[in-house]
């Protein structure tokens, strides 16, 4: 990846953010070690004012350390407090996020998509 390419993808994006989207960092060591995006689920079969958690990542060498559970429990808070229900879906192969998921109180509800990138995601639901 380009970092410059990166950084003009990302203004690009936060200035045209929707008003009910989030981004949430984390930091540690003066430098961003995570991020997580969330707004409102636009899945078809959803329940209807569901929240999502469209994306969660974490530096990969700070993977085990607690950020991820930390930002996430952030994200799903503020999500708590917008939305009847909150979503978050992950790559099917995925199993570390599968059972980070499912620590956190996400169980499986049966939903299956093809992601823009290729491989088959699976869709989790919390209880707010």
């Amino acid at each position: 990846m380009d970092a410059a390419e990166q950084a003009a993808d990302w203004r690009e994006y936060l200035a045209a953010m929707p008003p009910a989207d989030r981004v949430w960092v984390i930091e540690a060591d003066a430098g961003v070690a995570g991020f997580a995006r969330t707004g409102p689920c636009a899945d078809a079969d959803a329940p209807e004012g569901a929240g999502e958690v469209h994306g969660l990542y974490v530096d990969p060498d700070r993977v085990g350390t607690g950020l991820g559970r930390r930002l996430f429990g952030h994200a799903v808070a503020d999500l708590a407090g917008r939305h009847d229900a909150i979503v978050v879906w992950h790559f099917a192969g995925n199993n570390r996020a599968g059972r980070f998921y499912e620590a956190a109180g996400f169980p499986l509800d049966g939903a299956r998509r093809r992601s823009g990138f290729g491989p088959e995601e699976v869709r989790r639901r919390g209880a707010r």
